[in-house]
């Protein structure tokens, strides 16, 4: 029985029994199991199953054992142990060694083939211990198509849950591998395979622990002690000696001894002779050392073994998991930085490749320069063992492609922090190393160095928004940024800039290195750098520092800085601590002035909050001082030989000024106990002795500042210390006669706080004098600063000490002495004033001395009183300079050296302390001292001007545009000495310069000054070629300023490149000088600033905004009060474009230079400007848009949001300018801010792409192109020529790229909106442009988008806008014609998909969408898609959205048209059938509706007949209204037949709701009607209709005019007359059902007439009322409630604004209706009609117009007079005007007729008559008769109310009336009459009987028949009364009768009948008297006229009578 076969049969007993009895025979059957397994033997399948069961019994065991077993396998292989099995096995093996790794990892298999009932944790372990065997190469699959994972999930266990779980074990296993990586090269190549497994597995447990195991093996702690000579010895064979301790190397002349045995031993090798013999001692001594170097090789190979095994660690998580690495790689990088400083010898190349591994842990953005930057980085760090291949390339170009390459990159895209970390190692290098750059020429070192450092600053500009990450190196980038602002002021804006946003992102992060690096900033020399590390601390949060002494020391710098730094002191919190002293102590004895000055400062306002530490701050300082005051002391070493170097050790002077300064700022602070120990300290400790000048100076200063507070309170106690001192000995040394200077100097100083009568004062005096004599200067000085005070005590001694002083001025032999008479001089000088000049005659006398030729002392020491008189007098001393200037223009000429000397001194100073005024003054002279034909005269001219190069910096830059020319003219002189002079003149200028790279360019810029015109452009050129970096002092910004003549360059010279390098030149000057020096400039420069801001070239103007910008940063706003107002201003007004971009680029850099909180102030402004109503603002705010993104950088980030709304509204503006500008604006922002435009932005431009405007679609297009090109980093320049495009665009990592930076969504969205708008004709070129640049491969990504285009394109299928529809149709096509088949398949499905949305505007989309795949795809493939179409149309023809039917009809009508009557029969049943019943019969008509919509023709036919059956339905009623508004030209034929229906349905139904429905029908047949043939047939009907016998179709017809009239929006004009003609007519019928639905249809058509048509609507309508009823007889269409306002319109229209003879039908037909009009009808009216009448009759219009309206307004007084009373007032004036017209009596009767009407309303008549009264008087005869005929009608109506004054009135009238008519006429007859009447007692009260009589008789025989028949009646009212019966009247008035009745003048038979009636009414009355008196011919005549009258009598009776019986007849036979 086989092995095999026995463990299978007794598994159980083989395997249960004692572990200890079977181990070696398990591992040895393990190993036949291997070997089976391992090999092509028949029984493998056998082993490995036999094994599955083996270990499914008892898994622990034999997984244990399988494992020892296949460890030893590989290891016999790996050592290749002979007769081994393993060996055995490979001898038939198979060659391939990848098929016997899976051989041997198939027993791995078997033994992770688990029982389910094996403990899962026993599984879960035996995994982990499989880790490491599994990762061995012999079993690993060398393509990992299997490893550890699978077999872990074969185990169904979670890899990930497993290597936490068991994360300790699993490390164990991996150090134990490593650690034994000397026994098994494979085991420890597994091990490190693991960590790759693990790390990619489980990064955030097993990354931490891997790191702390490379900080054990990098940990540079092992390798400090490894020097080059452990290296040796390490590289030295074992038992060899490296050190040779046999030779005393110390020796003197080792090196020849060396060399000569090596001489000697080459000589006996040669001749054979042996090496000798070592002692034993030497022995000994090479045994001990072979056994030292031994212990050093093997300490330095451990260490050479744990780096390696830290870098391949650090290698195994790279190759794992390199993205979980990525946030460790600042860590390892400095782990690396040390290995491969120090340890390349150990481990050559390793490290170098290990460092370009950790590359792969950065940003794919960077892939393609990973290896480059890595290499660049080890070379400039100059590391050793880079390998040859890659030094081939020159480092200077290698540096600079890698960083121009890397800003390209970064400038697109941000890369994340950790890469920057990688990043910017290269950068601080090359930074901090001024450059790589390997070329001799100068020229080109300094500018590829510079370029190298600007593309350095801009790639960490970039990033400082990204500050926020720890991950970042950000002490190392402040400390970059810092010292570019230190070292490269060309860059200090831009390096500002980073620094502040690199600290705003900080913000709250910010670590306390960050901080330090900051507050270190704070103590650099120069400001700028101190300046921008203050603004960069205002972001950070200190609030956790009590007290900074680096920031207390800022405190107390220049005012700028200062305010800054006061400003974070107390923002912060922080105070002063009282151990301020201490810590501020190491300050004051600092490396640099500055920081010495300002601790000095500091220290001395602290110690006012702490008074009680002043004494212990003394202390500290004197005890400094004296440490810093020990002598250098030589130094020695071990062997006791001197220290050279200590020698040269440097005395620490500068420190002990620091202190010196520190003791004057106490000063104020000191109490009175502390003065006596302070000075002791000077005197006695001898500190005031110092060695050093300017120590002393400054510790006198400081004794005086303390005598200045103090010495008034404590003048006893300084007295007592001073005269102590002086009172002693002089001891003769140096140092103490310095000391007693000193002291007399305060003894001077503290005697001016004596009592002016002490006695002390003379001797103080006496002892400052004598100091004078001191050699030295500022003893001297100050001796001259002490005198002032105390002369002014003893001012009756000046003469005389002036007079001794004077005396040695000329006679000292000494010079010192003489120095210090003129500095005693001056002082006196000041003491006295500056009359004692002129008192004492010291001029006259230095003059004297000037003049004496025979002692030079004389001339020097005048010229030594005059420069101490200028220095001390200062301008006061102006006035004698002019004197004094011929005695120095003899003195330069003077033959003894030390008087040029002097005078050269004294030149010096007097133009140091000259004014500008006296400048002007003196400059002519000099000038003209140049022509002067003496030489020595114009010598001293030219020394004298040369001395002007030490005035005052602005003085020196007024004068010098004008002395150096002058002087170069002098150049060429005849006489040697001039020439030499005016050389030296010019070199004046340049010796005051103290800036190195202004002190170069001196001779070109006095060659600029010289001649402007030819060496200005190389001036400018030349200051801008040249790299500044230092600052410039005033000195040299004067000779720039003269030199260039900045203002007059740009007044003058009209060339751009001139203007601009002038420009350029002053923002530089305005960033490297100090602020009070460039100060006094603005006037002159900022006006050229702004001439060139306003330049035609764009560079001009954009390089004076950042001149601008520079200055206003540099000095701030308060120095340009009035700037940012003038530059908004500029943007507002309506100059040109070209000033208001000038003045946009201006203020954004002025804004940027002010900071963000002046931008907030203003930016709301900007906004609202942006938008403006004016385009030139809206131009000028929105061009400033474009700047201020460049100018703030990333500080502007936040205000996006604000600015993006007005710049997107630009893009559609109607004006061209700001279009431009807003596309502009955009383009900026997307170029400076990639990454947060993708937020703020991107959704901004996809709506854009769609927008209606076609402008904002370019815009948007172009915005997108650049915002994706930003985002990819690609270039955009691809060409788009041609519609089909290939594979040219994008890459695959742009791709990649945007897919990271988008997210799939979201780029997915904005790639198919570019699709899509390829179609866009507007945009096809440009997007077409952006998706060849973007996309590699159109067809995959289209698929890839798919879902979401079409999305899109259904969406804007459905909009309402007709070009996207457009372009989505295109779009749609366009897929389905390219990709055909293959796309159909996909689209279909997610139409169908798309109409379960809920969306109605989605589901629209989809309908649209098949409609256009369907015109598309051809018949054919709708065909074999249409069992899909067909349902889908279906579905979206009877959706619940309008627009959704709509299309889908649309969508029909395609499918119909493709698939022919398929399409009606599968859908028109379904919808039928739905109309009916079921829920959807509202949706399936308005399906019916859209369908009929585009196939009426198809459906209308079909579905009439069932509507209109009579009686119709209300639910059909309600389809045929849906379907007929949609039948089209199809309604008019079948129109008669629906409205024959429609009314005979509504005469018959009585259900409200019915009959509601059917009026809705109708009013849709109507509103149908759509075309000139509709209408016709229409008006047919209906007239055909009106005149029907059916009352209710005359009414059914009248409703129809009422619905069509009122509501269509047809021309039926010309049928309008005709209408109202039939209207009103049937407003008389006799059903009152017609006469109101014929009121409504007249309402409908006189309501559609419009205003300017109603005038021709009057006539006809005239003819019309007067046609219908009887006038007086109301009619019943006229009596409906308004029953006149359908027509009362037209005739007031008439009225108002018709012509004359309209006006007056108009009028006439207003009296027409209310002829015919019930009073209660009219009654609304009244206001309506009254009002137009009067109005028009109060104009000038003809009479009859006039005389129709007034016989209105009578028709309406006699119908509804009471409704009238308002009007009464203008009626009355109305009718009393109206009767005095003189035109027309017809106006005159009427008007009297309206008045007696009115009459009868009045209330009070006695107005009225007045007026008539007043008016029969004053008018003409035939008006009066009008207005007698009115006044009687007035008296006979209102007679009664009359008062007596009316009546007396009348009266009056009428006698005036009758006695001033010579004939009788018709208004005097008429009174006549009315009296006679009412009062005819009157006449014969009057007295006027017979007059009246008269009148009458005469009246009679008229010819006019009014007249006589009026005299007639007269006569016989008169013969009727008794009053009159008086004989001669009877007679009188009898024979004028009897006159009329035989011959009666009017030969009218009417007048004759009317006297016979007279005779014979007054002869029944009175018979016997008159009858009598008549003739027989006149009474036959009576009785004739008698028998007449009864024969016509009987005549009518006889006829009435046969009409009744006629009547009667006819009665009967019927």
């Amino acid at each position: 029985m086989s092995t095999v076969e026995k463990i299978q049969a007794n598994a159980l007993n083989f395997i249960g029994g004692p572990i200890e009895g079977y181990i070696l025979v398990a591992i040895i059957e393990a190993t036949a199991f291997i070997y089976m397994i391992s090999t092509s033997h028949q029984a493998s399948r056998d082993a490995y199953d036999a094994l599955k069961t083996c270990v499914q019994i008892n898994p622990n065991f034999v997984g244990e054992m399988v494992r020892e077993g296949l460890t030893n396998w590989v290891l016999n292989l790996e050592k290749n142990i002979k007769d081994s099995t393993a060996i055995l096995a490979s001898a038939i093996a198979h060659p391939d060694p990848a098929i016997n790794a899976y051989r041997l990892s198939k027993v791995l298999t078997a033994v992770t083939t688990f029982s389910e009932k094996v403990d899962r944790s026993d599984v879960e372990k035996s995994l982990v211990e499989l880790i490491i065997l599994s990762h061995h190469s012999a079993i690993a699959s060398p393509t990992d198509k299997y490893n550890w994972i699978t077999l872990v999930q074969r185990a169904k266990v979670d890899p990930g849950k497993l290597v936490e779980k068991y994360s300790g074990r699993i490390l164990q296993l991996i150090q134990s591998a490593i650690e034994n990586n000397s026994e098994s090269k494979d085991f420890y190549q597994a091990a490190l395979s693991t960590i790759s497994t693990v790390t990619f597995i489980s990064p955030e447990k097993f990354v931490p622990l891997l790191i702390i195991q490379c900080r054990k093996y990098l940990d540079p702690c092992l390798f400090e002690k490894i020097g080059e000579q452990e290296i040796g010895i390490w590289k030295t064979a074992e038992g060899t000696l490296f050190v040779d301790v046999v030779e005393n190397r110390n020796k003197k002349d080792y090196q020849t001894e060396k060399w000569e045995r090596e001489v000697r031993e080459k000589i006996a090798q040669k001749k054979g002779i042996s090496t000798p013999k070592l002692t034993k001692e030497e022995q000994a001594a090479v045994s001990a050392q072979l056994a030292k170097e031994s212990e050093t090789r093997k300490a330095v190979e451990n260490v050479r073994l744990k780096l390696i095994r830290g870098l391949d660690i650090v290698g195994a998580m790279v190759k794992g998991n390199s993205e979980a690495v990525e946030q460790y790689i600042v860590e390892l990088m400095k782990l690396l930085y040390n290995v491969l400083q120090k340890c390349v010898p150990l481990i050559g190349e390793k490290a170098v490749n290990t460092y370009l591994d950790i590359s792969l842990c950065t940003s794919e953005k960077i892939e393609s320069v990973r290896i480059p930057i890595g290499l660049a980085t080890l070379r400039v760090m100059e590391v050793q063992g880079i390998p040859e291949k890659w030094l081939q390339e020159s480092l200077e170009l290698l540096v600079s492609r890698v960083l121009f390459r890397l800003r390209i990159i970064t400038e697109r895209s941000l890369i994340t922090p950790s890469s920057f970390a990688y990043c910017f190692s290269l950068i601080h290098q090359v930074i901090m190393n001024g450059g790589i750059d390997l070329h001799n020429e100068k020229t080109n070192d300094l500018e590829t160095s510079m370029e190298q450092i600007a593309l350095g600053l801009d790639i960490i500009s970039f990033h400082t928004v990204i500050g926020s990450s720890l991950l970042l190196p950000r002490s190392e980038m402040i400390n970059t940024l810092l010292h570019i602002i230190k070292e490269y002021p060309k860059f200090t804006k831009v390096a500002r800039t980073a620094m502040i946003n690199l600290c705003e992102s900080i913000g709250e992060t910010a670590e306390q290195k960050e901080i330090n690096v900051l507050l270190t900033g704070l103590l650099s020399p120069e400001p700028f750098v101190r300046h921008a590390c203050l603004q960069a601390l205002d972001n950070l949060d200190l609030t956790d520092i009590d007290f900074s002494c680096e920031l207390w020391i800022a405190c107390h710098e220049d005012e700028h800085n200062a305010k800054l730094a006061i400003a974070l002191w107390e923002s912060n919190g922080m105070d002063v601590e009282p151990s301020y002293n201490v810590e501020l102590l190491p300050y004051l004895i600092h490396e640099e002035k500055y920081v010495r000055e300002c601790a000095a400062k500091a220290i001395g306002n602290a110690s006012k909050y702490f008074p009680d530490s002043i004494a212990d701050t003394l202390s500290l300082i004197c005890e400094q001082y004296k440490e810093k005051a020990k002598p250098v002391q030589p130094e020695y070493d071990e062997f006791g030989i001197l220290i050279p170097e200590s020698l040269n050790k440097k005395d620490p002077w500068e420190a002990r000024v620091g202190l010196a300064l520190s003791l004057g700022t106490l000063a104020q602070n000191l109490r009175p106990t502390d003065l006596k120990p302070l000075f002791e300290f000077l005197i006695n400790d001898e500190a005031i002795g110092d060695i050093h000048a300017q120590v002393r100076q400054k510790l006198l200063e400081a004794g005086l500042a303390v005598i200045d507070s103090h010495g008034s309170k404590n003048v006893a106690l300084l007295m007592s210390v001073f005269e102590n001192y002086l009172d002693k000995p002089a001891t003769p040394t140096e140092t103490h006669d310095r000391i007693r200077e000193s002291v007399v100097i305060w003894f001077g100083a503290l005697a001016k706080h004596l009592d002016p009568t002490d006695s002390r004062i003379p001797v103080i005096i006496d002892k400052l004098l004598d100091a004078l004599k001191t050699p030295s200067e500022a003893v001297q000085v100050a001796v001259g600063d002490c005198l002032p005070p105390l002369i002014k005590f003893m001012k009756d001694k000046a003469p005389d000490l002036i007079s001794g002083l004077l005396n040695k001025l000329y006679h000292s032999e000494k010079y010192a002495e003489r120095r210090g008479a003129a500095y005693g001089l001056a002082g006196i000088v000041k003491g006295t004033g500056i009359s004692s000049l002129k008192d004492c005659s010291i001029i006259t006398v230095l003059k004297q001395g000037v003049d004496n030729k025979k002692d030079y002392k004389f001339r020097q020491g005048a010229l030594f009183a005059f420069e101490t008189l200028s220095q001390s007098l200062g301008r006061l001393f102006e006035p004698y300079v002019i004197q004094i200037l011929p005695l120095l223009l003899v003195c330069f000429g003077d033959t003894h050296p030390d008087v040029r000397e002097a005078t050269s001194d004294t030149a010096r100073a007097i133009m140091s302390k000259l004014s500008g005024h006296c400048i002007k003054l003196i400059l002519p002279t000099l000038l003209a001292g140049l022509e002067d034909r003496q030489w020595r005269t114009k010598k001293g001219s030219i020394e004298l001007l040369g001395s002007m190069a030490f005035c005052a910096p602005k003085q020196l830059s007024i004068s010098l545009p004008t002395i150096v020319p002058r002087l170069t003219t002098v150049l060429s002189d005849s006489h040697k000495d001039v020439q030499s002079a005016a050389n030296e003149a010019l070199l004046h200028f340049g010796e005051v310069i103290s800036n190195p790279e202004i002190q170069a360019l001196v001779p070109i810029l006095l060659r600029g000054l010289s001649d402007p015109d030819k060496h200005t452009n190389a001036a400018l050129n030349s200051l801008l070629e040249t790299a500044f970096v230092h600052y410039i002092d005033a000195p040299s910004l004067a000779l720039v300023r003269g030199t260039l003549s900045f203002s007059d360059c740009i007044r003058n010279d009209r060339s751009t490149e001139v203007k601009k390098k002038s420009s350029q030149i002053v923002g530089n000057m305005a960033s490297l000088t100090d602020i009070k020096d460039l100060v006094p400039y603005l006037p002159r420069l900022l006006p050229s600033l702004k001439e060139v801001l306003v330049d035609p070239v764009p560079e001009a103007r954009a390089t004076a905004a950042k001149s601008l910008g520079t200055m206003v940063e540099k000095l701030g706003e308060d120095k340009f009060p009035n700037l940012v107002n003038e530059l908004v201003h500029t943007l507002k007004s309506d100059t040109s474009g070209v000033d208001r971009q000038g003045a946009a680029q201006g203020l954004s850099e002025v804004l940027a230079g002010l900071g963000i909180s002046r931008l907030e102030g203003l930016l709301s402004e900007i906004v609202i400007n942006a938008t403006s109503p004016k385009s030139y603002v809206r131009e000028g705010f929105i061009s400033l848009l474009i700047y201020l993104p460049a100018t703030f950088g990333l500080r502007f980030q936040p205000y996006l949001g604000r600015i993006i709304p007005p710049i997107l509204s630009g893009l559609a503006d109607e004006s061209e300018y700001v279009r431009d500008a807003s596309l502009r604006a955009g383009r900026m922002i997307i170029a400076n801010y990639a990454t947060k435009a993708v937020d703020l932005f991107l959704p901004e431009l996809e709506r854009g792409l769609f927008d209606d405007n076609w402008r904002i679609r370019q815009s948007s297009v172009q915005l997108m192109g650049d915002l994706l090109y930003r985002i990819t980093g690609i270039s955009g320049k691809v060409t788009a020529e041609g519609e089909e495009e290939e594979e040219t665009g994008g890459t695959e990592a742009s791709r990649r790229v945007l897919l990271q930076a988008l997210g799939k969504e979201r780029r997915d969205r904005v790639l198919a909106a570019l699709y899509v708008v390829r179609q866009d004709g507007n945009l096809s070129v440009s997007s077409l442009h952006v998706w060849k640049s973007i996309v590699s491969n159109t067809p995959r990504t289209v698929k890839e988008i798919l879902p979401i285009m079409m999305g899109l394109i259904i969406k804007n299928l459905a909009s309402p806008s007709f070009e996207r529809r457009q372009v989505a149709a295109r779009t749609l096509g366009e897929l389905v014609r390219k990709l055909g088949e293959s796309v159909m398949s996909e689209i279909i499905p997610i139409l169908e998909e798309g109409l379960e949305s809920p969306e109605s505007d989605k589901r629209q989309g989809v309908c649209i969408g098949l409609s256009e795949i369907m015109s598309t795809a051809g018949k054919v493939q709708v065909i074999d898609y249409v069992d899909s179409i067909i349902p889908a149309v279906r579905k979206a023809l009877v959706d619940e959205s309008g627009e959704v039917r709509e299309a889908a009809a649309q969508a029909f009508d395609t499918l119909q048209q493709h698939v022919g009557d398929k399409a009606i029969d599968e859908i028109l049943p379904t919808l039928l059938n739905s109309l009916q019943s079921g829920e959807d019969s509202t949706y399936a008509l308005e399906a019916l509706k859209e369908i009929m919509t585009v196939r009426a023709n198809v459906v209308f036919p079909v579905l009439i007949p069932n509507l209109i059956t009579v009686p119709i339905t209300a639910f059909n009623a309600r389809a045929l209204a849906s379907l007929v508004t949609v039948a089209g030209a199809a309604l008019n034929k079948r129109l008669s037949n629906i409205l024959t229906a429609l009314m005979a349905s509504l005469s018959m139904e009585t259900d409200d709701s019915v009959i509601s429905e059917l009026q809705e029908t109708e009013r849709a047949l109507l509103l149908s009607i759509d075309s000139i043939e509709g209408l016709q047939n229409l008006m047919i009907i209906l007239f055909e209709a009106v005149k029907s016998d059916e009352p209710a179709r005359r009414a059914g017809a009248c409703d129809i005019v009422a619905i069509f009239c009122s509501e269509t929006k047809m021309d039926f004009s010309r049928y309008t007359t005709e209408w109202i003609r039939v209207l009103v007519s049937l407003l008389d019928d006799h059903q009152l059902e017609v006469v109101k639905s014929a009121w409504n249809a007249l309402n409908a058509v006189t309501k559609s007439v419009k205003k300017d048509d109603l005038e021709q609507l009057v006539m006809p309508l005239r003819r019309s009322v007067k046609g219908v009823g009887v006038p007086g007889v109301d009619l019943t269409g006229f009596c409906l409630p308004k029953g006149i306002s359908p027509i009362l319109p037209i005739f007031l229209h008439g009225l108002m604004y018709g012509t004359a003879e309209i006006r007056e039908q108009s009028a006439l037909g207003i009296g027409d209706l209310i002829q015919r009009t019930s009073a209660d009808a009219l009654r609304p009216f009244v206001t309506q009609i009254t009002g137009p009448l009067i109005r028009i009759i109060g104009d000038r219009y003809p009479p009859q117009v006039k005389a129709a309206i007034l016989q209105t307004l009578s028709l309406l007084l006699e119908k509804v007079s009471a409704l009238l009373k308002p009007f009464l007032p203008q009626l009355q004036r109305t009718f009393v005007k109206s009767l005095t017209d003189p035109t027309s009596a017809l106006v005159r009767s009427r008007a009297a007729k309206a008045l007696s009407n009115l009459i009868s309303l009045q209330t009070r008549v006695d107005p009225l008559i007045l007026e008539l009264v007043t008016g029969i008087k004053t008018s003409e005869p035939s008006v009066r008769e009008t207005m007698l005929n009115a006044l009687e009608s007035v008296v006979n109506k209102a007679g009664d109310g009359m008062s007596e004054a009316s009546k007396k009135g009348v009266l009056e009238v009428i006698a005036n009336g009758l006695n001033d008519s010579s004939e009788p006429t018709q208004s005097s007859l008429l009174a006549i009459n009315a009296i006679l009447v009412e009062a005819p007692r009157v006449f014969i009260d009057l007295g006027i009987n017979k007059e009246i009589v008269s009148i009458v008789s005469t009246g009679s025989r008229n010819n006019q028949p009014s007249i006589a028949d009026n005299s007639i009646i007269a006569a016989g009212k008169i013969l009727l009364t008794e009053l009159y019966h008086e004989p001669n009247t009877i007679s009188r008035l009898v024979e004028a009768l009897v006159h009329d009745v035989r011959e009666p003048a009017t030969l009218v038979g009417e007048t004759k009948r009317l006297a016979l009636v007279v005779f014979r009414v007054v002869g029944r009355k009175y018979p016997q008297n008159y009858l009598s008196t008549i003739d027989s011919q006149t009474a036959k005549t009576f009785v004739d006229f008698h028998k007449r009258v009864l024969s016509k009598l009987v005549s009518q009776e006889r006829q009435r009578i046969e009409q009744l019986q006629s009547a009667n007849a006819e009665q009967d036979y019927s």
